[in-house]
């Protein structure tokens, strides 16, 4: 490889062959797929996933549920900003809710943001 097709490389002009792949990966030590990225966009669908799922629980009123999912979500990725913004929040809200569920009358209704007292 000369320091011309590397250049290119840096530059985006041209692209490494896929020849070259494997041993540049193995110069670097890394594999392939971390070289290529591959972890990376795996790692960002999850990422969505976890968002959808989070914003499905949030819209159906399961609170608990989904602050177990953007716990487990954050545990997964706990340098990712946009989870933890979706856990933050939520941590506040089952606070909240706990606190007003010790002063109401007990009763056998599901937790929800429309349903905090019991009547």
């Amino acid at each position: 490889m000369s320091p011309q097709s590397i250049s290119r490389w840096e530059r985006g002009a041209n692209y490494p062959d896929t020849e070259s792949i494997p041993h540049i990966a193995v110069y670097f030590k890394v594999t392939t797929d971390e070289l290529l990225g591959t972890e990376v966009i795996a790692g960002e669908e999850q990422v969505k996933e976890y968002e959808q799922n989070i914003w499905n629980l949030y819209s159906s009123g399961k609170i608990d549920e989904e602050l177990d999912e953007a716990r487990k979500a954050t545990k997964d990725y706990p340098t990712n900003l946009g989870l933890l913004g979706l856990l933050a929040p939520n941590q506040s809200v089952l606070l909240i809710l706990r606190m007003v569920q010790d002063q109401a009358v007990p009763c056998n209704k599901k937790r929800t943001m429309s349903n905090l007292h019991c009547s």
